[in-house]
């Protein structure tokens, strides 16, 4: 920008003096300056095009490996003639085995739903009940094993024939940003409005809808954000029942209702469907003295088959299901896409955006998106409304305009000095945060991936929404800092307490001090701030003491620990029990927000603790545990720092994610082959062979007895005399 302008200035001087001479005329200097504004525009995009084209290699490979995978479902090539109702569905010997995974997800399985017959499939997350739905519904096929209708085998009809005689409720539906009446008629387009009521009504959703102002008319928002858990799950299951199917699926449809609703909308949903088959898959036991059948899955085998009183009398796995026992209700919402990576401060940067894919593809390899309870969904990026939660409006305009290179250049030469030293007084342009194109949708992406995993949270969607792009902690209302543009966390944090949220505890590991997201919190006690990070006199950015504890009309609202530099595993863990979970406790909020920053690393390039990925691993478990003890298992992840990009963060962040979906890694698990082909094609890296680096991990609880001459004690006592009487805990 400044040589373009250089140049420009130049050739007018040279110009303008040469037609003062009489060598130049007017029309011949106006070519020449246009001509070298145009040379200059033709060329400021390449440094751009060079920083993405690595990128887009990558991703050019994905979507070929995507193209050359073979199909999930075998088409026929002359299928069988539409089925006739009634529908008679068997399995038979079903085994399901996904790609890469050695122990099927289904095996072995029989399976008899005649018309009018209702099976209700139960089982732990992972024992395989939604891979049994993915079969019907033609979205996987079965490695061995036969699906029979009326006879017939599955694989020889259309999948849209099959679709149109088996439908359903997925566990995670899809509400559509409309009205009630339009989210409905996507079943069956030309439905009656008295058709609309009965299946409204079955869902124990018309008294509600008449209710409304708007009535059927009622824009419902974005994922169905305007309505509760338990609306959306009611609408989708009235969409299910519109639709009509011979055989219904049902994909926990009582999930996000309170218990008084549960066992009458089951009882409803029974009545509604006599007379049509019905595989009930669900972890709420409540009426299942109702159905027909009950099977028990575990670990993708039928562990035992009866009815309800049968069953219970048998003392086996289901006895087990209803005394607690073995059963896991963690669900996760993954909020990703590919353009997360467009956050890319350009190559010589610390912070790769390849340390996500890597992540994400280390995920994928073990399975996670094929656990029972895992969503993941393409996020929107954040608006402007809600950057505005927490960003000032001017500071948004900056960062529209840092990242707009054309509006760049139309800036007035004697005004473009000006404009850079405004964008640096904001942080935009320094070496932490230079400007790249498109920086601010960059960024209100991956604020958007954090509010769509919050809203999931919210909406009782999941019971844990992950952001693994997310964790920008760093930036404040009105400037960048630290690698970050938009401060995702408190966005989301500022989201929460306007949906209502009365009490938002949020836990940072990472080793630097989240600044920005105290700061917006500083003085509000409906948000309390723990953060475990490397003492401020060793590490950017230089805050986060243990006397910082909030403002006056939230005192204690804010908790620091300070940790000396070169602490380990033992040292941080014993620091992080001693302070986090007795102020989790005694605060009782009814969401957590984690971020999980893993620069506390003793291998990352920026930092000075000493943490191993076991720890972090340990960790994580804990933050988890912490979420159902207090929070009533609301969950918010996030990524955050983490500069190790091949052999850490993937690690952290995969256990990570596995332990948010209920289905912890054994860490001496090894890495998948696929994926250390991968790492090495795209850094030219060995990846790490298994997911621990043979650390114990453990640690010596602090309340059995301190050393004061200990420097992690030292801290630990430091934070815990400044906050916990505040708290009305003794320090």
């Amino acid at each position: 920008m400044a040589i373009s302008g250089l140049t420009l200035w130049g050739v007018l001087l040279l110009g303008v003096a040469a037609t003062g001479a009489g060598s130049l005329g007017r029309v011949p200097l106006a070519v020449i300056t246009l001509t070298a504004l145009a040379a200059f525009e033709a060329v400021t995009a390449l440094p751009a095009a060079a920083i993405q084209l690595g990128q887009a290699r990558a991703a050019a490979g994905r979507i070929a490996a995507v193209l050359d995978a073979p199909d999930p479902v075998r088409e026929p090539g002359r299928p069988f003639p539409p089925l006739e109702r009634p529908v008679t569905v068997s399995i038979r010997g079903g085994t399901v085995r996904y790609p890469g995974q050695a122990t099927p997800a289904v095996r072995d399985l029989d399976l008899d739903l005649p018309p009018g017959r209702r099976v209700a499939l139960v089982g732990p997350t992972g024992a395989g009940k939604s891979t049994v739905a993915a079969v019907l519904f033609r979205f996987a096929d079965l490695s061995s094993g036969t699906v029979l209708l009326n006879g017939r085998d599955l694989a020889g009809y259309d999948p849209d024939d099959v679709r149109a005689v088996i439908g359903g409720c997925a566990q995670d539906p899809h509400i559509f940003d409309t009205t009630i009446r339009d989210n409905l008629r996507l079943a069956r387009p030309a439905a009656s409005d008295a058709e609309l009521a009965a299946a409204a009504a079955a869902a124990r959703l018309l008294d509600w809808i008449t209710s409304l102002p708007g009535g059927w008319d009622t824009p419902v928002g974005t994922h169905g954000a305007a309505l509760s858990g338990g609306q959306r799950q009611r609408l989708a299951l009235a969409r299910a029942l519109l639709a009509d199917p011979a055989l219904l699926v049902l994909d926990e449809p009582t999930a996000h209702l309170d218990p008084d609703n549960r066992r009458a909308l089951t009882a409803d949903l029974l009545a509604a469907t006599a007379g049509r088959s019905t595989l009930l898959i669900t972890h709420d036991l409540d009426g299942l003295d109702q159905v027909d059948e009950i099977v028990v899955l575990e670990r993708g085998r039928v562990a035992e088959r009866g009815t309800h009183a049968r069953l219970v009398r048998s003392g086996g796995a289901y006895q087990r299901l209803l005394g607690g026992e073995n059963i896991m209700t963690c669900t996760l919402h993954v909020a990703w896409d590919e353009r997360l990576a467009g956050y890319d401060f350009g190559p010589s940067h610390p912070m790769s955006p390849v340390r996500l894919t890597l992540t994400i593809e280390l995920a994928r390899a073990f399975g996670l998106f094929h656990l029972d309870g895992v969503s993941a969904e393409v996020p929107a990026a954040a608006t402007r409304a809600e950057l505005e939660l927490v960003h000032d409006p001017v500071y948004i305009d900056l960062v529209r305009l840092a990242g707009n290179s054309e509006r760049l250049a139309r800036v007035a030469p004697d005004k473009q000095d000006l404009t850079e030293r405004v964008l640096l007084m904001h942080g935009l342009g320094t070496e932490d945060d230079p400007v790249f194109p498109g920086m601010h949708d960059a960024a209100a992406m991956v604020a958007g991936a954090t509010l769509a995993a919050a809203r999931a949270v919210w909406t009782s969607a999941a019971q844990h929404g992950a952001s693994i792009a997310g964790g920008l902690h760093h930036a404040m209302a009105g400037n960048a800092s630290g690698f970050c543009v938009y401060n995702d966390p408190a966005i989301a944090i500022a989201w929460l307490l306007a949906q209502g949220a009365r009490r938002v505890a949020y836990v940072d590991v990472d080793a630097h001090h989240g600044d920005g997201v105290e700061r917006a919190f500083w003085n509000d006690p409906r948000v309390l701030t723990i953060g475990l990070h490397e003492h401020p006199e060793s590490l950017f950015p230089g805050t986060g003491y243990p006397a910082d504890t909030g403002g006056l009309d939230a005192e204690g609202s804010a908790v620091n620990v300070a940790l000396p530099a070169l602490t380990g595993d033992a040292g941080w863990l014993r620091a992080f029990h001693a302070v986090v979970p007795p102020l989790l406790r005694e605060f009782r909020p009814q969401i957590l927000v984690s971020q999980h920053g893993c620069d506390s690393h003793r291998d990352d390039p920026l930092t000075n603790l000493e943490l191993t990925v076991d720890a972090q691993r340990v960790a994580h478990a804990a933050i988890h545990a912490l979420a159902h003890e207090v929070a009533g298992g609301r969950w918010l992840l996030t990524g955050g720092g983490g500069y190790e990009h091949v052999h850490v963060v993937p690690r952290s962040w995969t256990h990570l994610l596995f332990e948010a979906a209920g289905h912890p890694l054994d860490p001496a698990s090894a890495t998948p082959g696929l994926w250390r082909e991968y790492v090495s094609e795209v850094t030219s890296q060995a990846a790490p062979e298994t997911m621990t680096e043979g650390a114990p991990a453990t640690f010596t609880d602090y309340d059995t007895g301190h050393d004061p001459a200990d420097p992690v004690d030292q801290a630990i006592m430091a934070t815990r005399k400044a906050v916990f009487p505040l708290h009305g805990l003794m320090p």
